[in-house]
């Protein structure tokens, strides 16, 4: 173990710009990775926390479980739609063709999503700095 490798808890601490009880807590949650106890005292690896990046927090993460649950309910009911007749070649094609527009448009909104919440990052990010 090279201690030029880690990172005292006050040290990572300013590096990701929060405070000592908020990096011990995502030590203790083991969300930075490699983060250890040693002699009472938390270790955390530089490359970790170079590379740490947030969830969702606050009303973000509220929003992200709701659409969570809202994609699983969708999910449960568009199961349930696929009660059609296999025999029928029509049906059989028409339920295909729903069925890739509805994929496209929820990997579009995924993308959409995705690309907000990189923006809303970035925000934070200079938010921070500042």
């Amino acid at each position: 173990m090279n201690p030029d490798n880690y990172l005292m808890i006050e040290e990572a601490a300013k590096l990701l710009g929060f405070n000592v009880g908020t990096v011990s807590r995502l030590c203790r949650q083991g969300k930075i990775e490699g983060a250890f106890r040693f002699g009472g005292r938390w270790l955390i690896p530089k490359e970790s926390a170079k590379n740490y990046k947030p969830g969702p927090q606050g009303f973000a993460a509220v929003w992200q479980r709701r659409r969570q649950a809202q994609e699983q309910q969708d999910l449960q009911e568009s199961e349930l739609e696929l009660e059609i007749d296999l025999s029928d070649d029509n049906a059989v094609e028409a339920e295909k063709e729903r069925l890739c527009k509805e994929l496209a448009h929820l990997e579009e909104k995924n993308l959409e999503i995705l690309h907000k919440i990189e923006i809303i990052r970035k925000k934070l990010l200079r938010l921070k700095h500042n």
